[in-house]
């Protein structure tokens, strides 16, 4: 008898196993404090997922810049490494995304002046050779005194500006930053010049601090004013 115990006993350890080497074993991890935290895609375009895990089923995209509420909720696919976060979208809708596509306790800026990018905050911080440019949109995810850590389209510059002044979180900001982006994305020169002039000419983005960078946007973007520039890509 004792010896069919442990044989069974070793079987079962066996199928154990068996299925977390098959299955992916997922482990959750309640995170409390973090529910209800603004968190921010930083990714162009994140996978939005059912459940845990790079080979579960896509519930949508979720798009740079986009708000999400943390859950409460993490979890490590052991397969993949990789940790995933509990999200819910602004419409309602409950999913997992990939951690390394969000920012926890973020919010979404625009760059309303062009902005040196720093290697920490400091009078004698060494500069990383980029900037942020007006009318871009970045990710706000940290501040130290008078100095701000901002993040980009898909981690492509990290670091700090001096200063709050050069920044705007206003809807109108950013409705009208979201659409300089989509503009500048056009490849075909002429659509891209009618996108930004219609940017130009709807009226009430006028009183904007941006209205000045879409009107030199354009004429850099005319073939004749601004023959032979490329458009600043954001």
């Amino acid at each position: 008898m004792n010896y069919f115990w442990k044989s069974f006993g070793l079987f079962v350890t066996w199928i154990s196993f068996v299925c977390v080497a098959w299955g992916q074993p997922v482990y959750i991890d309640h995170r409390d404090q973090d529910k209800g935290v603004v968190t921010v895609c930083v990714s162009p375009s994140g996978i939005f997922r059912e459940l845990p895990g790079s080979q579960n089923r896509s519930l949508g995209m979720i798009l740079f810049g986009e708000e999400v509420t943390h859950q409460g909720q993490e979890a490590l696919v052991k397969g993949e490494n990789r940790n995933y976060i509990l999200v819910k979208t602004q419409s309602g809708q409950i999913g997992w995304m990939d951690d390394r596509e969000l920012v926890k306790d973020a919010g979404v800026v625009v760059l309303t002046e062009d902005s040196r990018l720093f290697q920490r905050p400091g009078n004698y911080a060494a500069a990383v050779g980029q900037f942020f440019y007006a009318g871009e949109i970045a990710i706000l995810s940290d501040y130290k005194d008078n100095w701000v850590k901002l993040i980009g389209r898909g981690k492509n510059k990290v670091g700090w500006i001096q200063g709050y002044e050069n920044l705007s979180v206003e809807p109108l900001d950013l409705e009208i930053a979201k659409l300089y982006a989509d503009a500048l994305d056009i490849a075909d020169p002429d659509q891209r010049v009618l996108a930004l002039q219609n940017i130009g000419d709807t009226p009430n983005f006028n009183s904007s601090p941006l209205a000045g960078v879409i009107k030199d946007a354009v004429l850099v973007a005319s073939p004749t004013e601004g023959a032979g520039v490329s458009p600043r890509k954001l």
